[in-house]
């Protein structure tokens, strides 16, 4: 390629494009469907999956942050959770009535 050919791509602007969110938001009709589904399920995971949704919508917590609670990370008298999240960073949330 010659230094002219070179120079003359060089001075093409790259193009951009748009990276489209992953997912999407739930509605809360349909976060009341999958809850109502899960307490029908007469199995401790049907309890266990209803308190995960209930954790993830309401305290916005992350699937992996719900996964790694544990009950020293709950102090029922404030309602308060710890959360360890990305990159080990702790943050506090809280479980409202």
């Amino acid at each position: 390629m010659s230094n002219e050919d070179y120079r003359r791509a060089a001075d093409v602007a790259s193009a951009t494009g748009e990276t489209l969110p992953t997912g999407r938001e739930f509605a809360p009709d349909e976060i009341s469907g999958l809850i109502v589904d899960c307490v029908k399920d007469p199995t401790p995971a049907g309890a266990r999956d209803a308190a995960m949704i209930s954790l993830m919508y309401s305290c916005g917590l992350r699937r992996d942050e719900v996964a790694n609670l544990t009950l020293d990370n709950y102090d029922p008298e404030t309602g308060r959770l710890a959360v360890v999240g990305k990159r080990a960073k702790e943050r506090t949330a809280y479980l409202t009535n």
